[in-house]
């Protein structure tokens, strides 16, 4: 092998000479070469050692490195109940949970649960959802998760994971019901004082008799609008019971109750014929059984009606009342009291409409009293009805309107207004000399009946007339004004009993 020098890069030839013949510098001496497989040998061997030194090394590194538990990875949401009231629980899953931390804290699955650090592990993190209930199938839940990991680090463990959303699903669907299928209603009694009766037999095992609520159950009349409602009702609470109600709320209209007649109107003409004929046949009755034969009474006419009906929730002691009227003058033969014309109500109360036929309540008196004389306890005629229509309106309508509806018709309405004589001039001329020959009939009959035969009144005169009316005029019709007529006459005596002298004799007629 050829040889260098090592300052001029001269060839030497002789591998023994030791200057070189160029530049006369040093050559160095050839050394013993040495064995290529001992060199080897050393440099396999540090390569191990430092790949052993690294691989140590690398180790150490992971082992100090804490255990990363992914808590993303293993939230578990789970879904009940029923659509639209669903309900969302969260938590771990505990079997891959356990194991990944056992392994983490190199404690064996049984003495896993009983370890500090297992209770310490757990409680350093939390999960909850922004939504738990009345939950739909197709919503979203997001699940929120927490940790302190500060709480851990001397365990070699770290917990990780973002928030998770999850679709709601598997819900079941709810069980739409009408509450109102098998519910059988009616109505009882008589109209308006009608009530509701209603028995549940339908299939639904939710819903049962006790949960019907009626707003009016009684006092009811044909027309009115009755609600039931399905209470205690909760939308939620029935949900969660798996069922959806189609309704609850209901309304029935009252009908088919017999019925209370409530206008005049209302009442069958066939029925108001009737009252009228047996109206007659009581007033006739009357009259032959109280009235003498010194006392006839004219042929009577139907003079009109009152009807009143009782206001809901008034006072009232008839549901309805009608007062059929006629009207006769009666007078006396012997003149012991004059010609009056007589009002004789009939009343019938409580007209019920059955099946389109009327029944009713009859009372068996004529309405009203009066006086047709009154001269004395001993010396009085009266008889039952009216002797004025004024006081018959009044009594038998105008006082009762706090409690009824009232109304007349037929004629007698005509009595609804009355406008008390204010001075004589209102009287006219042919009433005001009717009323003075009336008093006149009096005043003979009182002289014929008092006086002796010896004893005479001559010259009888009309003295004078006086209105006296109240100030303040009312319904008292006795009380608004009074007329008195007064006639004189010279009285004398045949046998010198008294001396001749001058009587005035007043006579009072009120209600004009």
């Amino acid at each position: 092998m050829a040889k260098y020098c090592g300052k001029c890069g001269t060839k030497i030839d002789d591998e023994n000479q030791m200057v070189c013949h160029n530049c006369g510098s040093q050559l160095s001496k050839k050394q013993p070469a040495k064995s290529k497989k001992h060199i080897k040998l050393i440099s396999f061997t540090v390569g191990i050692v430092c790949t052993l030194i690294i691989a140590i090394a690398v180790i150490a590194i992971i082992l100090a490195q804490p255990v990363t538990i992914h808590l993303d990875q293993l939230v578990v949401v789970d879904f009940t109940g029923y659509d639209t009231v669903g309900s969302a629980t969260v938590h771990i899953d505990y079997e891959n949970y356990d194991q990944q931390l056992g392994e983490a804290l190199k404690i064996d699955q049984e003495d896993l649960y009983s370890s500090l650090k297992y209770s310490i592990c757990t409680d350093a993190f939390q999960l909850s959802l922004d939504k738990e209930s009345n939950l739909s199938n197709g919503d979203e839940v997001t699940v929120k998760i927490e940790y302190d990991n500060e709480s851990v680090e001397d365990f070699k463990i770290r917990f990780s994971g973002d928030d998770v959303t999850f679709v709601v699903e598997g819900l079941e669907e709810l069980q739409a019901i009408d509450p109102y299928e098998g519910l059988e209603v009616s109505f009882e009694g008589i109209s308006p004082d009608g009530y509701i009766d209603y028995y549940y037999n339908g299939i639904s095992s939710y819903v049962s008799e006790d949960n019907f609520i009626v707003d009016k159950s009684t006092d009811l009349k044909n027309g009115d609008i009755v609600t039931i409602s399905v209470e205690p009702y909760n939308e939620r609470l029935a949900a969660q019971n798996g069922y959806q109600l189609i309704e609850t709320s209901k309304t029935f209209m009252v009908e088919g109750l017999d019925e209370y007649l409530q206008t005049a109107s209302a009442i069958p003409k066939e029925f108001l014929e009737y009252a009228k004929e047996e109206a007659q046949d009581t007033i006739n009755a009357y009259v032959a059984r109280e009235y003498n034969d010194e006392c006839p009474l004219t042929s009577i006419e139907y003079a009109g009606y009152i009807f009143n009906v009782a206001k809901e929730g008034e006072d009232a002691s008839k549901f309805n009342e009608l007062y059929i009227i006629y009207r006769g003058i009666v007078s006396h033969n012997e003149n012991e009291f004059h010609e009056t014309m007589v009002y004789y109500p009939v009343l019938y109360s409580n007209l019920l409409l059955i099946d389109g036929q009327v029944q009713s309540d009859r009372e068996s008196e004529i309405q009203g009293y009066s006086f047709l004389m009154d001269k004395g306890i001993f010396n009085r005629y009266t008889t039952q009805g009216y002797t004025n229509p004024l006081i018959a309106y009044s009594e038998l309508l105008s006082t009762k309107m706090d409690n009824y509806e009232c109304s007349a018709g037929d004629g007698f309405e005509m009595y609804k207004s009355y406008v008390p004589i204010q001075s004589l001039a209102d009287i006219r001329e042919n009433d005001l000399n009717h009323l003075a020959e009336e008093a006149l009939e009096i005043i003979e009959k009182e002289i014929s009946n008092q006086y002796e035969d010896s004893s005479h009144a001559t010259d009888m005169t009309l003295a004078g007339q006086y209105l006296l009316t109240a100030k303040t005029q009312g319904q008292d019709y006795k009380n608004n004004n009074q007329l008195i007529m007064i006639y004189s006459a010279t009285v004398s005596s045949d046998e010198d009993k008294f001396a001749t002298t001058r009587i005035y004799f007043p006579i009072k007629r009120p209600w004009l």
